[in-house]
């Protein structure tokens, strides 16, 4: 119970503003060994947890709506509610080891006519013969200001870290921007790390397109 105490004490939303995560930050808020669990794997139990309802102006009318990180079994889910606190969607994330859970919302305006939330997801962890986390982007557009439109798309991988048995070692933490970067008043999405990098164009009606 203690681990979700500190998840959600640690869990933060950033609206427009994007603030740089350094490795450190990665390292101390999600890959925190839990020696106490691993020894209790025998008994299994049905643990749901929840964030407070945090409130903001999702589609820009002036009234707030909220969202809610949910951790229930091995699932982590946003839900998404109306300023009503009616249900408007539930997505799930793909997880893939301990620790998974969301640590920071981006809102941003793409168009005069769309937005998106930038949700950054640590996949979790994995310690078994080798090291490996992830965390991903999803991205959750709005068109139109209308809420019915709400669609979530299953972005890049942002931060990779790895060790195999051989105690080989790699860490890959990308950044994320957005810009107009061909300047025809549409924003694109930036994932670099290095001389790599992936570019995301939102083509309306919560569909992507990438290069």
């Amino acid at each position: 119970m203690m681990k979700f105490i500190i998840f959600f004490l640690l869990f933060s939303i950033v609206v427009e503003k994007v603030v740089a995560q350094d490795e450190r930050y990665y390292r101390d808020l999600f890959l925190k060994r839990d020696d106490q669990l691993d020894a209790k794997k025998e008994t299994v139990y049905d643990i749901r947890a929840r964030t407070p309802l945090y409130q903001f102006d999702l589609n820009g009318d002036g009234i707030k709506e909220g969202i809610v990180f949910e951790k229930a079994g091995g699932e982590s889910n946003l839900h998404i509610y109306s300023h009503t606190k009616k249900l408007l969607r539930k997505y799930s994330f793909d997880v893939k080891g301990k620790n998974a859970g969301i640590y920071k919302i981006q809102l941003k305006r793409l168009s005069p006519i769309s937005r998106v939330m930038i949700v950054h997801f640590f996949e979790g962890a994995q310690n078994y013969t080798e090291y490996n986390a992830t965390a991903r982007l999803y991205f959750i557009s709005l068109d139109k200001g209308k809420l019915s439109t709400l669609k979530m798309f299953k972005g890049p991988v942002i931060w990779h870290e790895f060790r195999d048995g051989r105690l080989n070692y790699h860490r890959r933490k990308y950044e994320v921007g957005v810009s107009d970067l061909n300047s025809d008043g549409f924003k694109e999405i930036l994932v670099k790390f290095s001389n790599l990098s992936r570019v995301y164009f939102y083509d309306k009606g919560g569909n992507w397109k990438t290069f």
